[in-house]
């Protein structure tokens, strides 16, 4: 593989989502080429205008003789699993340039996420690293590929809210939380190895490749390379203690609780009737949600 160096100085292109943190993404995406090119680079901009168009848009530049060596994603966690589709397997290296809207990847890997400039410089000149990859899907749908969590359950939405500070009146806001029946299947080892089978009512159950999403520790074990994906399962609880318990963890703050529970696998399925799931800000068909990982799979410039 290429170093960081030799890829830096050759073909990198830069794409940006007009739909994407309210349009911080393209206005990134120029700051970054405009730095890039400067710095001697050849540059080259891309736009998508639709999850579809844009997996299609980057499939194409591909297929090129002239094809870049790096994609720099100019945009959040839900832009780079777009590009993660396109690009999986190519040898491409991954860019990352965050527009401060689902930058969770970017905060793991200590991408600057508030200076365009800096991250670019990343992009230029960083060192690669090889992540996992999660899949996650429900049959027969296609299989989308992620860097962050997926999150299953009937209250789901709590879980992608970015932090803020969080309001004295936030606790007597909140919907009643209702546990719901789950099933989790569990494997660790090989396809011969037998799954543990979990039984269970939960609020939702967060199926995690980094420890930290937005800004919340829901998968504090996690890591980008361990080759497996970690599981928390936010079980039922009285009322009041279940909204200690989600303030708590929305607050930015670790939860002790019987009723959390924390699961490693390296795959994972989940059966939620009454629920949903949501991949990188992706609504899955949960009936039954999968997910594996994917040891490495992908190269991604870091500091």
């Amino acid at each position: 593989m290429p170093s960081a160096a030799t890829i830096g100085s050759k073909t990198i292109d830069v794409i940006g989502y007009p739909c994407n943190a309210r349009g911080r993404g393209l206005r990134t995406a120029v700051t970054a080429a405009h730095y890039l090119a400067a710095r001697g680079a050849r540059v080259r901009q891309l736009r998508g205008t639709t999850p579809a168009t844009t997996i299609d848009l980057i499939r194409a530049r591909l297929s090129r003789p002239d094809r870049p060596e790096v994609i720099a994603c100019a945009g959040g966690d839900d832009l780079i699993s777009l590009v993660l589709q396109a690009i999986s397997g190519t040898g491409v290296a991954l860019g990352v340039l965050p527009t401060g809207h689902r930058d969770d990847l970017a905060a793991a890997l200590g991408i600057p996420l508030n200076d365009p400039r800096s991250a670019a410089e990343v992009v230029l000149a960083g060192q690669l690293r090889e992540i996992d990859v999660g899949v996650a899907g429900t049959a027969p749908a296609a299989h989308t590929m992620f860097t962050t969590a997926v999150h299953i359950g009937s209250d789901t939405r709590l879980l992608e809210r970015p932090y803020r500070p969080w309001s004295p009146g936030f606790p007597a806001a909140l919907p009643a939380p209702s546990a719901h029946p789950v099933r989790i299947e569990l494997t660790c080892g090989t396809e011969l190895s037998t799954p543990t089978v979990i039984d269970t009512e939960a609020l939702f159950v967060t199926v995690g490749n980094i420890g930290r999403i937005g800004g919340k520790p829901i998968c504090p074990g996690a890591r980008l390379d361990d080759g497996l994906l970690d599981v928390t399962v936010i079980g039922s609880a009285p009322r009041g203690q279940t909204l200690r318990l989600l303030t708590a963890l929305a607050a930015g703050r670790a939860v002790t609780h019987p009723a959390v529970t924390y699961h490693q696998a390296a795959a994972v399925s989940v059966w939620c009737p009454a629920g949903s799931a949501i991949v990188d800000g992706t609504s899955l068909d949960a009936r039954p949600c999968t997910a594996h990982v994917l040891r490495g799979a992908q190269a991604v410039l870091v500091p």
